[in-house]
């Protein structure tokens, strides 16, 4: 399995618990491997904490996964071809070579969605409609949709739309376009009792899935 990774503000989710590091800047890098890559990662690791050269090693993962850019100007579609953050790249050129780490896929897909589903929300999936009376499949598939679908960005019109050319079917024009599809869907359900609503959604996100409902209702799946 392909490693996960984000950047985020560290300080600001202290900071929004009512705690204060006592820090001018928290940005935290996150990186996780899955299976394969993780029995590979953790080979590796042993290997160089054995040989005193965990430092070096972690700076060549570093140094696999992410890259930071000078400011360019490019476009999203462009700015890979920028030059490395001097900075950065100072900082990881004493890093070890890493075998793996730099082959492994990064490009999303639809087929790499269906892949993870299955092995690794399928359990997860069961677990909750054994555990739930009533609807079922339909209700808490329908609750993750309405959670996720305000959620979708330009990025994941692509993928689908990638698939969907591929398939042969229609593409999406807009991103309103994919969100007023998923809220038409005639098996979508809108309304949950009260089990369903007390495991699958909290308070925010009532609010975040009324204002779902109400946009199907209205026929605009929102902006």
């Amino acid at each position: 399995m392909i490693n996960e990774s984000g950047v985020y503000d560290k300080l600001a989710e202290r900071m929004s618990a009512g705690i204060d590091p006592k820090v001018d800047s928290w940005i935290r890098f996150e990186v996780r491997f899955y299976h394969e890559r993780a029995e590979q990662e953790i080979h590796q690791l042993l290997t160089a904490l054995k040989e005193k050269k965990e430092s070096a090693h972690i700076v060549g993962c570093l140094a696999t996964i992410i890259d930071f850019k000078e400011p360019s100007g490019m476009n999203a579609k462009h700015r890979s071809e920028a030059p490395t953050w001097s900075k950065w790249k100072e900082l990881t050129k004493n890093g070890a070579e890493v075998q793996g780490f730099s082959a492994a896929p990064r490009v999303m897909s639809i087929e790499s969605n269906a892949s993870w589903l299955i092995r690794e929300g399928g359990k997860s999936f069961v677990r909750i409609i054994a555990s739930l009376d009533g609807d079922g499949f339909a209700a808490v598939g329908s609750a993750m949709a309405l959670k996720a679908v305000g959620k979708l960005t330009k990025a994941d019109l692509q993928y689908v739309n990638q698939y969907r050319k591929a398939i042969g079917s229609k593409e999406f024009e807009t991103l309103k376009e994919l969100r007023d599809y998923v809220l038409s869907l005639p098996d979508l359900v809108v309304a949950f009792d009260g089990p369903i609503t007390s495991l699958l959604f909290d308070k925010r996100s009532k609010k975040e899935i009324e204002k779902v409902i109400e946009a199907r209702k209205g026929g605009n799946g929102g902006k």
